[in-house]
């Protein structure tokens, strides 16, 4: 995903609405990637245009000064166009008990986009306490209010400092959890102000670049929001704005010092897309119609190639279960020890710009053929390690698990089965949830050894009474366990469960739910003496995720203190050994980021253990090797 700064601006001029069939291209290493204009203003007309822009009128109230102590009162009379060019004019002039005006309008509705270029060029007013801006906001906010949906800032400046300009993402919690991360960049002779100067933007599913007139400074790939797993917030639609404020939060108020009236002057607005071809991909092992023996390993390959960029992943599934992913030549992934059943493989590719392809289904035997309970990923889950909710047997209603509504209301995967099935929310994957009474899951498992265990339950409930069991084989092992109300079914929780005695070799593994309902998302299972990867979370401490997982050099933790503390990181692998770790300084209150260094790590799955001095919480992520 790392590109070179070689960029070339647009070769055309777009007028009107008329977007003409020109392209610009970005040489990186051994690819050629073009983008095609698919939105413009070039500003040719007299007015501003209806069809692409709207105002934001007022003062923002209720959130009274847009949230940030601005001073300005937002009118439709301060945007003008002449020359082909947009003027927004801060003026010092009462108006609706206000002092000052100017104007701030957007592209919600009329231009809203996922990923690809956007150009402004423009020129910038100057004077202590302005504010101009060019940003993008999601025109729905799915993950949650600000910052939890994200905001991408393509330029800001501080009119006190007219020679630098800022790019930033806001993201992680709604506010007051929110935090954010970016750059600047400085004109190396003169100032913002007196000439016209292209920022643009460049946003990738996994990377998003700020270049001020093709000049890249600044290149980001870890944020995240606590509501859905990375590449989110930055994976929906955003739409444009423009706007002058005058005082607030950024570069504080006017003085006697400020001149009115001033402007920011936009020669143009443009948003282009990546043109590129899909890759390819071919699922060369198995072929359809292939049987193995029970207890054979069922060894997937795949031939995956990308004419006008490169590989990213090749991801290995069986139905709609991630077997393996894969990040370089050759792309393969293995399960040992194959259950009997009937299966659905196949393989998926991304490239470095998020487009995919998917191979063709290969229906593969293990056995005699079909039977009526097989694990959904062709093999048991081993324990110690971790069990994924949605992952259950594969044989259906009454026989691997009891769901009593019919019908699956869920947005995540087995969409023909009765369980609601949905994404985790804040943590990675998906999760079962609407887990009522009387209602059970199954597994098959093989416990490695005969020893005492310790499941971490990734839980979450609304209710006041939620409570299970978990049975082995129909022996009951925990009695009933009671669930903590965490709000609701996907605002996560870690619950220890200690004590679990079993045998080694095959269980059916069943979840039953005792009473009140819940949300699953994953158990993780250590013997009993090995290293804690848990506590029950405290108070004064949240864990907000992990970034990006899967992992490869490093990990970043996210975190938000209620005090001031020492942390330390610990990631554990399956058998409980601490494999990596990191310890800071005392930190204070608010949300933090620590990077843990996983170069040294073989590819796997592995738990881990946040802690302070009073606290902890774990999660789970996945290493994989490019």
């Amino acid at each position: 995903m790392i590109r070179p700064n070689m960029w070339f601006s647009s070769p055309c001029k777009i007028a009107g609405a008329l977007l003409i069939a020109c392209a610009m291209t970005a040489s990186t290493a051994g690819a050629q990637i073009s983008w095609e204009p698919v939105w413009a203003d070039e500003f040719d007309g007299d007015a501003v245009d209806p069809a692409r822009w709207s105002f934001q009128i007022g003062d923002g109230c209720p959130n009274c000064g847009w949230g940030n102590g601005e001073l300005q009162y937002y009118r439709e009379e301060n945007a003008t166009v002449s020359g082909g060019v947009l003027v927004i004019t801060a003026r010092e002039e009462n108006f609706g008990g206000y002092a000052y005006t100017s104007a701030r309008m957007r592209t919600i509705n009329k231009g809203d986009w996922l990923y690809g270029r956007v150009e402004v060029s423009a020129k910038m007013p100057t004077g202590q306490g302005l504010w101009p801006a060019i940003w993008m906001m999601p025109t729905e906010s799915v993950y949650g209010g600000w910052a939890a949906s994200g905001e991408i800032d393509i330029m800001e400046l501080r009119g006190n400092e007219p020679s630098v300009v800022y790019g930033t993402l806001h993201y992680g919690g709604s506010f007051p959890n929110n935090t954010g991360s970016g750059d600047s960049y400085r004109l190396p002779a003169g100032d913002f102000s007196q000439a016209f100067h292209e920022f643009a933007l460049e946003w990738d599913p996994w990377e998003i670049r700020w270049f001020v007139d093709d000049s890249l400074y600044q290149t980001q790939r870890s944020w995240f929001t606590a509501n859905a797993s990375y590449p989110a917030p930055f994976d929906q639609l955003f739409h444009l704005i423009l706007n002058v404020a005058v005082g607030g939060n950024f570069g504080g108020d006017p003085d006697a010092s400020t001149v009115f009236p001033q402007t920011m002057e936009i020669d143009y607005a443009r948003v282009f897309r990546a043109v590129n071809a899909d890759p390819s991909i071919t699922l060369t092992a198995p072929s359809d119609g292939t049987n193995y023996n029970v207890s054979d390993t069922a060894v997937l390959t795949a031939e995956a190639t990308d004419a006008d960029g490169q590989v990213d992943k090749v991801e290995f599934f069986q139905d709609e279960g991630l077997i393996g992913v894969a990040r370089q030549i050759p792309y393969s992934a293995s399960v040992e020890n194959v259950s009997q059943g009937c299966y659905k493989l196949r393989a998926r590719v991304t490239d470095n710009v998020g487009r995919t392809a998917v191979t063709p289904i290969a229906d593969v035997t293990v056995g005699g053929g079909c039977a009526d309970r097989s694990p959904y990923l062709m093999a048991p889950a081993t324990i110690p390690g971790i069990v994924e909710a949605e992952h259950f047997d594969i044989g259906g209603n009454g026989v691997t698990y009891r769901d009593l509504t019919a019908g699956n209301i869920g947005d995540g995967i087995r969409q023909s089965d009765d369980v609601d099935v949905f994404t985790a929310g804040s943590d990675v994957g998906y999760a079962v949830t609407r887990i009522a009474r009387g209602e059970w899951l199954e597994y098959t498992v093989n416990v490695k050894e005969t020893a005492v265990y310790s499941a971490i339950v990734r839980i979450g409930s609304p209710a006041l009474s939620a409570s299970f069991r978990l049975e082995f084989n129909g022996v009951d092992k925990t009695g009933t366990v009671s669930v903590p109300t965490t709000g609701g079914e996907r605002t996560w929780t870690n619950l220890v469960v200690p004590g679990i005695e079993l045998e080694a070799g095959l269980h059916t593994m069943r979840i039953a739910t005792s009473t009140g309902a819940f949300g699953l998302n994953r158990i993780l299972f250590q013997k009993t003496g090995s290293v804690s990867v848990d506590e029950t979370p405290k108070t004064s401490f949240r864990l907000m995720g992990s970034y990006p997982n899967p992992a490869s050099d490093r990990v970043t933790v996210a975190f938000e203190l209620d005090a001031s503390s020492r942390i330390t990181i610990a990631i554990v692998d399956m058998l409980g050994r601490v494999v990596a770790n990191r310890a800071t300084a005392p930190l204070p209150p608010g949300p933090h980021r620590v990077a843990v260094d996983t170069r040294s790590l073989p590819a796997g799955v592995y738990a881990y253990r946040i802690a302070t001095t009073t606290a902890s919480s774990q999660g789970v992520m996945t290493v994989v090797k490019r």
